[in-house]
């Protein structure tokens, strides 16, 4: 006999907090009798408005005005506070902090950044880069989601980023900058 368990979950008038689960046995040779219902008791989460009207390990869920448990390591987020103690929220993934000033770290200008980054933005988050090494490509066209998305850094010290005459194979309109010597 085949066994189907349907999980349901109750809400109170609609409110978007789960005040119980229900599990049951469904028997595909009469769909319509329930041989075997068990409730199990689930608490309520609890609602918020923000982080301090959930109890500690817990972040408020501002989509759902729910308290839920902070993220673990690799689980997604969207915020840091999202994410258990000593962990960062870094592309949308906790994960451990990157010490200050090292690639991948968060910053707000190349100050915040050590000796050969930048800082710059990768998926729109700003955050300390390497700067660009002899002959890697060193424009991105204004405007476009790549521009406003993903920046560049600017060339190592000592280099310059120019234009090449040579015809680019790709886009054949289109000159290729490169860094190279000035």
């Amino acid at each position: 006999m085949f066994n189907i368990v349907a999980v349901l979950l109750y809400s109170s008038s609609l409110l978007p907090h789960v005040v119980g689960l229900i599990f049951w046995n469904w028997h595909t040779t009469n769909p319509h009798a329930l041989e075997q219902a068990t409730v199990i008791a689930h608490p309520a989460a609890a609602s918020c408005l923000n982080d301090t009207d959930c109890a500690r390990g817990s972040f408020c869920d501002l989509h759902y005005r729910l308290c839920k448990p902070r993220r673990q390591l690799g689980e997604p987020c969207r915020l840091r506070d999202q994410c258990a103690h000593r962990l960062d929220c870094s592309f949308g993934r906790c994960s451990t902090p990157i010490p200050q000033g090292e690639q991948g770290a968060r910053c707000k200008g190349d100050e915040d950044c050590n000796v050969g980054l930048c800082c710059a933005r990768r998926h729109g988050a700003r955050v300390c880069k390497r700067k660009l090494a002899p002959m890697q490509n060193c424009f991105i066209p204004d405007g476009g989601l790549t521009y406003y998305l993903n920046e560049l850094c600017p060339c190592e010290e000592g280099y310059v980023c120019r234009a090449e005459t040579e015809m680019n194979q790709r886009f054949p309109l289109a000159p290729t900058f490169l860094c190279r010597l000035p």
